[in-house]
């Protein structure tokens, strides 16, 4: 009995260090900011983001003056939009939230599709996992705002950001800092002729938007970047 409390000891005494360095000098993971998205956008604070995530969790909260509320996935979503883009959106699966702003109110939908292929090559079978991912804010009627990226397991996520009239291209940002990648989107980036957003969906989430988007384009784009702090890669929606 003496030898295994002693080695319980001598193996507890040996993580002290590292665990006094954590509490001194870890931080939270967070997106690796490209150095244009600074001078060209001016950061939107995000308040009372969760970190948690599921049916009897409170997701909502706020980006600048938007509040994101009435977050439900699961069992709880329903779909206003149906389906939209060729995405097929049900109550058993992906999320819908609310986007406000004094009169102003959208409502966003989100929806992951997930599919596999494969190469046989005779003793060696090569797996392909292929993801679409869709995201549309909207009215009553019709989405106006939305994202379609899609990625596999050989290339990243990327995709069409589409605000009212205009369209952008979309891609993740998987650098980080604090840590090494998971394999998973610490961001994403907004450009066009330009910079025009970026969002790190990591820990409580930051957002960026250019100083020269405005009016619908402002909304539409914040509103997508909700349902991108939203989605949780590894997760079934």
């Amino acid at each position: 009995m003496t030898p295994r409390v002693g080695s319980r000891r001598v193996g507890m005494w040996a993580a002290l260090p590292a665990i006094a360095a954590c509490a001194m000098g870890c931080t939270t993971p967070h997106m690796a900011v490209p150095p244009d998205i600074g001078g060209a956008t001016e950061e939107v604070p995000v308040v009372g983001r969760s970190q948690a995530s599921g049916l009897f969790v409170n997701e909502d909260f706020k980006i600048g003056p938007f509040e994101v509320a009435n977050v439900s996935r699961g069992a709880k979503h329903s779909s206003r939009f149906g389906a939209f883009w060729g995405f097929k959106s049900s109550e058993e699966s992906g999320y819908s939230y609310d986007f406000k702003r004094g009169d102003l109110s959208l409502h966003g939908e989100c929806v992951l599709d997930v599919s596999a292929s494969g190469a046989d090559l005779g003793s060696l079978t090569i797996g392909n996992e292929h993801r679409r991912f869709a995201c549309a804010c909207g009215d009553e009627k019709a989405p106006v705002a939305g994202v379609v990226m899609t990625a596999s397991t050989l290339s990243k996520y990327g995709g069409k950001l589409k605000a009212h009239d205009s369209t952008y291209d979309l891609q993740a940002i998987y650098d980080r800092e604090g840590a090494a990648s998971d394999g998973n989107p610490a961001g994403y980036r907004v450009d066009a002729e330009g910079v025009q957003g970026a969002v790190d969906v990591l820990g409580p989430g930051r957002v960026w938007l250019a100083k020269t988007l405005e009016g619908d384009r402002r909304t539409d784009v914040a509103c997508v970047f909700a349902g991108l702090l939203l989605f949780k890669p590894t997760m079934k929606h």
